[in-house]
């Protein structure tokens, strides 16, 4: 089997693996996932992209409208 055999992985596919979420993710903190995302969101294009993607989970919408002190130096 090649890597192109293999479909890529989603929630679907994982919740019909058994697995909520693939093992490498489990063992890395979060700090450093939520500096790698920051990392790859650099460009504003794939930033947006991925904003949008997030905020139709209504949970993570709920929370981020949620937040009573936003950064806005982030906006400058």
């Amino acid at each position: 089997m090649t890597c192109c055999d293999v479909p890529p992985w989603s929630p679907r596919s994982a919740r019909r693996t058994g697995s909520a979420r693939p093992t490498v993710v489990a063992q890395v903190r979060r700090e450093d996932r939520v500096r790698a995302v920051e990392e790859l969101t650099g460009d504003e294009v794939v930033a947006a992209t991925v904003t949008t993607g997030l905020l139709r989970r209504p949970d993570v919408a709920f929370r981020a409208m949620s937040d009573d002190c936003p950064d806005y130096r982030l906006a400058a």
